[in-house]
């Protein structure tokens, strides 16, 4: 008989498919879902459990769930995942996280390292703001004429950085998926996560992940530049840099046949 659903599961829309060992948590980044990673899902449910979710900003997360005055740090995000983790007793897992979920999945990595064994991070980057030594890819006017154009009409923004954002190897299909559940997202919330993430910097807690971490990026990702994987890989003690051949900044999405192949090397050199 299978256990209820913790209060995590619930209110973060949880889902359990798969069967094996191992453990595999995948978290969304921003304007994504759990169902966006079903093709890579696919490829391995013989060979692991898995984990899904949604964040409290999603707009297919239960009502109420999502507190402006709770959710101002990204480390509140941090606390739901480890919290997750507890909750369903999971451990050693293999986190998967796209972009921001890449942040959240090595923050939360330090935080209960019992829980968290290895990470694959895909189009990930500790901070977005261009700085001296650290080639982000938004200048502080760049930021703050998307912000300004997301605020302005959310909708008509959140529907062009997707085309921009997917890339050139989306289908017509894939573009509109991503599109639609972006600009689905209740404005004021969707600000207010934009303005956390675009104005974060996380690179200081990198050294302090001790787990192997495989850091996929996309060769062309006008949301987050190879130069912010490099770094990572530089950052990380034990990181692994794979750049995939796929353009844009769901490869998960666009490409799935390619980043479930890594996730395969990934579990087939777990001793």
């Amino acid at each position: 008989m299978s256990k209820p659903a913790t209060r995590q599961q619930r209110r973060l829309g949880a889902t359990i498919t798969g069967s094996g060992e191992r453990v595999i948590v995948f978290g969304n980044g921003h304007g994504t879902s759990q169902a966006t990673w079903r093709h890579v899902t696919e490829s391995l449910k013989d060979r692991a459990r898995i984990v899904r979710f949604d964040n409290v900003d999603s707009p297919l997360a239960p009502p109420g769930a999502y507190v402006a005055e709770a959710y101002g740090s990204l480390f509140a995000y941090v606390d739901d995942l480890v919290e997750l983790l507890d909750e369903m007793d999971l451990r050693d897992v293999l986190f998967v996280g796209h972009s921001i979920s890449g942040i959240i999945g090595l923050l939360a990595a330090i935080a209960a390292p019992e829980r968290i064994g290895r990470l694959a991070l895909i189009c990930s980057s500790p901070r977005y703001l261009d700085d001296v030594d650290f080639r982000a890819g938004f200048s502080r006017d760049a930021i703050e004429a998307l912000l300004a154009g997301a605020q302005n009409d959310f909708v008509t923004w959140a529907r062009q950085f997707a085309v921009d954002a997917i890339g050139p190897d989306a289908t017509a299909a894939q573009a509109e998926e991503y599109s639609s559940l972006l600009a689905a997202i209740r404005p004021d919330i969707a600000l207010r996560t934009l303005q956390m993430v675009f104005y974060a910097d996380f690179r200081a807690p990198l050294p302090r992940v001790t787990q192997p971490v495989w850091v996929l990026h996309s060769l062309v990702d006008v949301a987050v530049p190879i130069t912010a994987g490099e770094y990572l890989a530089q950052q990380l003690p034990n990181a692994t840099l794979v750049l995939l051949k796929a353009h844009g900044h769901l490869p998960h999405l666009t490409a799935p046949d390619e980043v479930a192949q890594i996730l395969h090397h990934v579990l087939d050199s777990w001793t």
